[in-house]
């Protein structure tokens, strides 16, 4: 009896309904779906266009980045047998071939691995709490562990000339000499 009541409604709403609705409800969804298709499409190019323009920024505060660390510093001047500061014209630093290791390196380096690199989630283990040790934290631990060791290596690496003349300083010292 309810199906029959329930069948007989439909069939009063259907009839109820003039074709010129059906047809303008038909236009309407359709051009509803054109404008989410274009506002889509639209955010896609903006974040295409953002993503390009950090591209390009990055590429060029890395290159600016080692045009500055690679040009030699300026000397210091020399003490004369006088003890006052020789005043002879500029003095030309040595050159090694190779600029120092700085932090202007490290920071173009880091840089450029964090947009070549980027950081995709993990889809196959949900974060749970309380079910034990997954395997998202088990890749996050391991992600961590290498950052860890790539930094205590890029550490020692950039310092490693700084304690050689730190030690070369006060071996040569002539304070530090019994008299």
């Amino acid at each position: 009896m309810t199906l029959i009541m329930f069948m007989f409604m439909i069939t009063f709403i259907i009839s109820s309904i003039s074709t010129t609705t059906i047809i303008i409800t038909i236009v309407l969804l359709i051009l509803t779906f054109i404008v989410i298709i274009i506002i889509v499409i639209t955010i896609g190019i903006v974040i295409v266009f953002i993503i390009t323009t950090i591209t390009i920024t990055n590429t060029i505060l890395t290159i600016i980045i080692v045009i500055i660390t690679t040009t030699p510093p300026s000397p210091l001047p020399s003490p004369s047998p006088s003890g006052s500061v020789a005043n002879d014209g500029p003095k030309r630093m040595p050159d090694t071939g190779r600029s120092p290791p700085s932090l202007l390196h490290a920071s173009g380096l880091v840089a450029r691995a964090a947009d070549c690199c980027p950081v995709r989630p993990v889809q196959s283990a949900p974060f749970r709490v309380g079910h034990g040790y997954s395997s998202c934290e088990m890749w996050q631990d391991f992600r961590s562990m290498i950052s860890f060791f790539l930094g205590a290596l890029l550490c020692c690496l950039l310092t490693r000339h700084d304690k050689e003349k730190a030690w070369k300083t006060m071996v040569e010292d002539p304070s530090n000499k019994a008299q």
